[in-house]
């Protein structure tokens, strides 16, 4: 019997059982398996917005709505297994370079990653595809994950991220914005 860390676990239609077949003997946890097994326990769609719902309503609905409520149920599911994770919010940098100078703090562009501590070591993952990614430092210092999101938020996991209303995330985005713009000055 498992030990649940989430009481939500326990008398949810959802069996956090189905996803500890998919780890290794030597801990290490097949996120592509456990992807599948997202994908037949839940209905994804695409939100094209930021609106997270808790992991209650998540398990609720058995529905995920766009990359951040993956975001929260990868988070859940590694804790259950003993693994620690990294939620990771990123923004587009083609929305920065067109959108910084003009925005008004209505929308934008983003994607959600994970960094699990896996026993073989850390891995940087997409939240919809679990397809892992690089996140690396630029010359500006920013940390840049697949390429195309610069790091907006990273926290133990998305409880955090998730006290953020979109006020909360204009406020975390507006430095990053600014910064952009001064940099892309001084580059000019």
């Amino acid at each position: 019997m498992v030990k649940h860390t989430n009481s939500l676990w326990a008398d949810k239609r959802f069996p956090i059982e189905n996803y500890h077949k998919f780890l290794s003997s030597d801990g290490n946890p097949d996120l592509i398996e456990i992807h599948g097994q997202i994908s037949r326990d839940f209905e994804a769609q695409s939100s094209g917005e930021y609106f997270a719902r808790s992991l209650a309503e998540i398990l609720e609905t058995q529905r995920l709505d766009g990359c951040h409520e993956w975001g929260i149920l990868w988070s859940n599911i590694l804790r259950e297994l003993g693994i620690h994770s990294t939620y990771i919010q990123g923004v587009n940098i083609k929305w920065l370079k067109q959108h910084a100078c003009d925005w008004d703090g209505n929308g934008w562009r983003g994607h959600v990653f994970l960094r699990a501590d896996l026993p073989r070591g850390s891995v940087v993952f997409c939240s919809t595809t679990a397809r892992q990614v690089q996140c690396v430092e630029n010359a500006e210092g920013q940390r840049v994950v697949d390429g195309s999101f610069v790091v907006l938020f990273e926290g133990r996991g998305p409880d955090e991220f998730l006290a953020c209303t979109q006020n909360g995330i204009n406020r975390l985005l507006r430095p990053l914005v600014r910064k952009w713009i001064t940099e892309n000055e001084r580059s000019s």
